[in-house]
């Protein structure tokens, strides 16, 4: 099969002119994407090779457990245990409880020293096996660290010396969180940007990524509006009653995230956004039958479940007819093919 390299050859001896090559890499290109959308590369990422990965990783997990009172231990076995099983075997499900295991037990070691401390030893230790290992998982990790070692930063110094009391430093986190939660976003589309194909490794970085950014963004822009069904105790504290105007921005910013959702081609925020979209559904019942919202339990889960699987079987058709309705080719080039080539 002929490579850019050959190409490139044929050229420089005249075999083709520039001109031709430039004809061949766009045919090559073109027929990339066509068996790019053919195949469907929609959000696959590698978790198991066989059942042998999943039993080595009972082995992790139980290692792990065991030495749970001993930080150093655990470390070091773990880190043994990368070198083995992530740098030699590549197998991905024990590597995943590896440097789970490895950021657990580097912040239980400085756990005395504070929270913010064991982010920090946490985010450091996984740092240095995603340049070693360049693991994709290491990614989710490292995110979920950084972004709860700058929260508990901006929390110390709020409470600290800028004096804001502790009812009131709600609103800074919630900044926070959303401003981290876009910055990890643009991160992630950094890789997915750079193989819209999804062919390589690039692709399972980006979707890690995009599971820490969803939720930060969904909640710190709904948890004001509306408490997620599942966990109450996550909507804002002091936030005012759901009210029928809160419950139609929350149907709005839902209907906006799932738009960006399908363009980008990520479910992250789409799923991160199901909970209050049932909230929101729930409360509009209510008020319409004079009914508790618990009451309407069951048509909730009934009606998510059925536009999850309506998405699901249809999210390439839905995504194709957004994309070709979006004006512009230039800026879609860098996502994934929404259309069949030619």
């Amino acid at each position: 099969m002929l490579r850019a390299e050959d190409i490139a050859d044929a050229v420089k001896t005249g075999v083709i002119t520039a001109e031709q090559a430039s004809a061949l890499e766009g045919i090559a290109a073109q027929r990339h994407k066509a068996r790019a959308f053919a195949v469907g590369r929609e959000e696959r990422f590698r978790l198991m090779g066989g059942f042998n990965d999943f039993f080595i990783a009972i082995g992790v997990l139980l290692l792990g457990i065991a030495l749970g009172s001993w930080p150093i231990a655990g470390l070091v076995a773990m880190w043994g245990l990368a070198e083995y099983l992530t740098g030699k075997l590549k197998l991905v499900a024990p590597s995943i409880l590896i440097v789970a295991l490895l950021s657990v037990s580097a912040a239980a070691l400085v756990s005395r020293f504070g929270a913010s401390a064991a982010f920090a030893a946490a985010l450091a230790v996984v740092a240095v096996h995603y340049w070693r290992f360049r693991l994709p998982f290491s990614l989710f990790v490292l995110a979920l660290t950084g972004v709860g070692l700058i929260l508990s930063l901006v929390n110390a110094v709020a409470t600290g010396p800028m004096g804001i009391a502790e009812a009131n430093v709600g609103s800074l986190m919630r900044i926070a969180a959303l401003v981290l939660g876009v910055g990890v976003f643009a991160w992630a589309m950094s890789f997915d940007m750079s193989d819209p194909e999804r062919l390589t490794l690039r692709a399972d970085c980006g979707f890690w990524l995009h599971l820490i950014a969803a939720p930060l963004i969904v909640h710190s822009l709904a948890g004001p509006l509306m408490s997620h069904p599942l966990w109450p105790g996550m909507r804002v504290t002091g936030a005012p009653e759901v009210t029928g105007s809160a419950v139609a921005v929350v149907v709005l910013l839902v209907v906006a995230l799932s738009v960006i959702a399908l363009i980008v081609d990520r479910r992250a925020l789409l799923v991160a956004g199901l909970g209050y979209l049932g909230s929101a559904l729930a409360y509009t019942l209510s008020k319409v039958a004079g009914a508790t919202p618990s009451y309407y339990v069951l048509p909730t889960l009934l009606f998510l479940g059925v536009l999850i699987i309506v998405l699901g079987v249809g999210w390439r058709h839905i995504r194709s007819v957004l994309m070709s309705a979006l004006s512009g080719e230039t800026w879609k080039r860098s996502l994934p093919p929404y259309e069949r080539v030619a």
